[in-house]
């Protein structure tokens, strides 16, 4: 297996023993529950717009391409957006994450309008997404919950993963 590990900090001293840290390092081992090449990954925004939602984009895409998943998807407009019969996914990709920490709000879009969770899930499995990544504050992991309680409920092979970002602290 990858034994490799990330030095945290190294203390040293003249007349002390040195003293080290290290991480296990985090990346891709060979048992995965989903083959990176068969991930079709979504990305949505919820909520209230604050700081930093753009940069959680762009390293989720980046943390991703790096275990080799190129399928990922970025839904305009949350969980609305993902519920529309006109959805449009974005792409995500290297030129798309290029610059994008620099831009105010979500280049995805937010929206504060939360559809039934069956309308979610059937729009989930309509498009075939095997991870969903959802950034937003307490109401968007809310509804989170309720989605993944769905997928226990059904037994989807499905990974859903909420990423807390607000600025209601």
């Amino acid at each position: 297996g990858n034994q490799n590990t990330v030095l945290v900090d190294i203390i040293a001293h003249r007349d002390h023993a040195t003293v080290s840290r290290e991480y296990l390092r985090a990346g891709p081992r060979s048992r995965l529950a989903f083959h990176p090449k068969t991930v079709k990954a979504a990305i949505l925004t919820s909520g209230g717009l604050c700081p930093g939602i753009n940069t959680v984009i762009k390293e989720l895409y980046r943390t991703l391409h790096l275990y080799g998943c190129d399928d990922v998807y970025g839904v305009q407009y949350g969980f609305r957006g993902l519920t529309t019969p006109d959805l449009k996914l974005v792409k995500i990709d290297e030129q798309f994450v290029r610059g994008i920490q620099n831009k105010g709000g979500s280049v995805l879009g937010c929206s504060r309008i939360s559809p039934s969770v069956d309308d979610i899930m059937a729009a989930i499995t309509k498009h075939n997404f095997s991870h969903l990544y959802v950034i937003g504050s307490d109401e968007t992991h809310r509804i989170a919950a309720a989605i993944l309680s769905e997928i226990r409920r059904l037994r989807l092979k499905l990974s859903l993963v909420g990423i807390p970002k607000t600025i209601d602290g």
